[in-house]
């Protein structure tokens, strides 16, 4: 069986991997153009390319996947089916019906929840207790093809987007070695997704990370967690940014501190603050053109004694505001 991959970043290198430590034919890698990084700008090529190089697989970066422009190379890599992991473009009606396997798509949750292009991060940020990763076959939709196989995984209290992006990347990798073992096989039959159920999982912007202290803690913390390490949460301590890394959730309000107030400080749990219900533990912070320092080094470092400072969502607010 002649199977073309499609992906882009770190999370499709371990499926990929594991299709090859598997025996299967992977007559060609897709994945999108290199990118200009760091201050120089200097292009870099995506995860899975350097994967695929060292591989020896053949690597092909279309900037468009219309008939077109890449037909003629379909035609002659000739795939009995695509997998697709984290690829980033959408494809056109005419590679999802251009193969006899069809395509095979793998999403880092539990379908139809968190359809969309940031599942890992949303199902932190709302406080889910379990995720996992689904493998369906694509329709034109987004993310509401057949289900083929589905494994499930808890999330963790001190899970981040980034461990869990790792768990699932791991776990995935061999949820789509069997997907693709069985369903070739006849083993699999695919199930049409519940209607009733379905949430979405929206792409990321900077400007979620910016913390409303008037929420109260259990969001916030799941917040922070979830969107580190990208985009990141931050507040306002005297007009400085200060980007929040990592943080515990503490019962219990301080007397008269409105939210954002630092209330204390704490060995094991770093700033204390006030939110609009609970308190934060600030463990991991990062002032801005800084590195990510622990709080007992944000507080040695401060020009003041920052206890009874008020983080702010936004510079130059005052108090109550």
């Amino acid at each position: 069986m002649r199977l073309l991959f499609m992906g882009t970043p770190n999370f499709a290198c371990p499926t990929l991997k594991a299709l090859i430590d598997s025996g299967f034919d992977i007559i060609g890698v897709f994945t999108q153009a290199d990118r200009p990084k760091g201050r120089g700008l200097e292009m870099h090529p995506p995860p899975i390319k350097e994967l695929a190089q060292t591989l020896h697989l053949p690597v092909f970066q279309p900037l468009t996947l219309k008939r077109e422009a890449i037909g003629d190379l379909w035609s002659e890599l000739k795939p009995d089916g695509v997998m697709v992991v984290a690829y980033g473009f959408i494809l056109p009606s005419w590679i999802l019906h251009g193969c006899p396997l069809g395509c095979i798509n793998l999403h880092a949750s539990l379908l139809p929840l968190y359809r969309g292009a940031a599942p890992i991060n949303w199902a932190i940020i709302r406080g889910e207790r379990e995720t996992g990763v689904t493998t369906m076959l694509m329709d034109e939709g987004m993310d509401t093809g057949p289900i083929l196989l589905q494994t499930k995984t808890p999330i963790m209290s001190e899970d981040t987007a980034a461990s869990l992006h790792d768990r699932l990347s791991s776990l995935g990798a061999g949820l789509v070695v069997k997907t693709v073992e069985d369903y070739t096989k006849g083993m699999i039959t695919p199930q049409d997704q519940p209607r009733e159920g379905s949430s979405s999982a929206p792409k990321l912007d900077k400007e979620i990370g910016r913390l409303d202290w008037n929420q109260e803690n259990h969001t916030l913390f799941n917040l922070i967690r979830g969107i580190n390490p990208y985009p990141g949460a931050y507040g306002f301590l005297k007009n400085r940014l200060i980007k929040i890394w990592y943080a515990v959730s503490i019962e219990g309000d301080a007397k008269d501190a409105e939210p954002g107030t630092i209330t204390d400080f704490d060995s094991d749990l770093g700033l204390i603050v006030q939110t609009g219900k609970g308190r934060l533990g600030l463990k991991d912070l990062q002032p801005e053109s800084k590195k990510r320092m622990s709080a007992r080094s944000f507080i040695t470092g401060y020009r003041s004694n920052p206890i009874g400072s008020i983080f702010r969502r936004f510079p130059g607010q005052s108090n109550g505001s």
